[in-house]
């Protein structure tokens, strides 16, 4: 299993605002919910009152932390810090912060030249009564000077970045600061943090998958191979698929489904699609007829919103097959609980690990459901 390790701030340790001028420790934090929505394993080293810098000479900031772990150990590391490079007294100015960077980075690469690094750029900050982000703190620098050196120096390392200010300038804002924040005006809430994690998962997912095509390119659509009918000796009508001949037929014996596990982020695509197009074949084989299903299969480099809502449509398409062409495939499990394909509520939650979940489940009640109906066919 992938390695990571997190490097940060209170944010990044889970200091979160209760909405109600306190504080609640998150649990789980950033990069746990990262790690987690990912299929990786977490040592979440984020310090609250860091900084890049150690203009304060607490020696638990980023230049020392690095100094503590041996890198060779992990395959991914995280880092969050810079908002207490502007809040924070004494006030590093942004080459400092340029400079920290570079050194702390040189230290992991020399531990492990093969890891890939992170870095997660702030979210804003409103501690200086600031109404943007162009305010400058007691040592002159705002913190877009700040968040624009970090920018700077993880381009000229060749390091991924993920700012907000580009990818989700809607999260945080002067106009919502009193709902999302702290009374310090720096702290999120633990709802908020859920959505940096969903965000932070899906850009690094789509990192990690660079040979995946692109974003919603479609294949053909999808249709099951045409129904094969025999008679009761066994004897082909060479494909016909509606099973008038001079000869009574009967459709031949559907295979039972055996569908997959969806086991991780990066094969979720592949087994989804793989499993639908069995559900597919299922069906029709039961409903005796072939038709257009009306579902093409995509594949995705991001596990976005249009990602998202392929998996809403899919299933709800299945679903309404059933439904109607079916007439429905509800039965008794082995405990006692009605299911059927038709019935099932796919998780709307916004982590991919609730989605799998929830998949897979669903997965199971049509396996259960199909397999017995096949099984009362013959």
């Amino acid at each position: 299993m992938t390695k990571m390790i997190a490097l940060g701030d209170s944010i990044f340790a889970g200091l979160a605002s209760d909405g109600q001028g306190g504080h609640v420790q998150a649990n789980p934090t950033i990069p746990q919910m990262v790690a987690s929505a990912l299929g990786w394993e977490c040592n979440n080293q984020a310090i609250g009152g860091t900084k890049f810098t150690d203009s304060d000479g607490k020696g638990t900031n980023f230049t020392d932390q690095v100094k503590k772990f041996n890198f060779a150990d992990y395959d991914r590391v995280l880092i969050g810090y810079g908002i207490n490079d502007y809040d924070d007294s004494p006030y590093p100015p942004p080459y400092e912060v340029m400079d920290a960077i570079k050194r702390g980075v040189e230290k992991i690469w020399s531990d492990n030249s093969a890891i890939k690094i992170y870095i997660e750029v702030p979210t804003p900050s409103f501690a200086k009564n600031n109404t943007n982000q162009d305010a400058k703190n007691e040592g002159g620098h705002t913190q877009r000077e700040i968040n624009d050196a970090i920018v700077s120096e993880a381009k000229a390392l060749s390091i991924p970045y993920f700012d907000y200010r580009d990818k989700a300038p809607y999260l945080i804002t002067y106009a919502n600061r009193n709902e999302v924040l702290d009374t310090w005006m720096i702290h999120p809430t633990v709802p908020v943090m859920k959505q940096m994690a969903q965000l932070l998962s899906e850009w690094i997912e789509g990192l990690e998958r660079p040979t995946v095509v692109d974003n919603g390119s479609s294949s053909d659509p999808f249709t099951p191979d045409p129904i094969k009918w025999v008679d009761l000796n066994g004897n082909s009508d060479n494909g016909s698929t509606n099973g008038s001949s001079s000869t009574t037929y009967t459709v031949q014996q559907i295979d039972k489904l055996d569908l997959t596990k969806i086991n991780s982020v990066s094969d979720l695509t592949s087994t989804l699609n793989d499993n639908v197009k069995k559900i597919w074949t299922a069906m029709m084989g039961i409903a005796g007829e072939v038709t257009d299903t009306g579902w093409t299969p995509q594949t995705f480099d991001l596990v976005n919103r249009q990602f998202r809502n392929y998996i809403i449509d899919t299933v709800t398409a299945i679903q309404r097959y059933a439904s109607g062409t079916l007439g429905g495939t509800e039965m008794d499990d082995d405990n006692g609980n009605q299911i059927s394909v038709e019935a099932y509520s796919l998780s709307r939650s916004l982590l991919i690990n609730d989605v799998i979940t929830s998949l897979n489940n669903w997965f199971d009640v049509c396996q259960t459901c199909l397999n017995s109906i096949i099984n009362s066919m013959y």
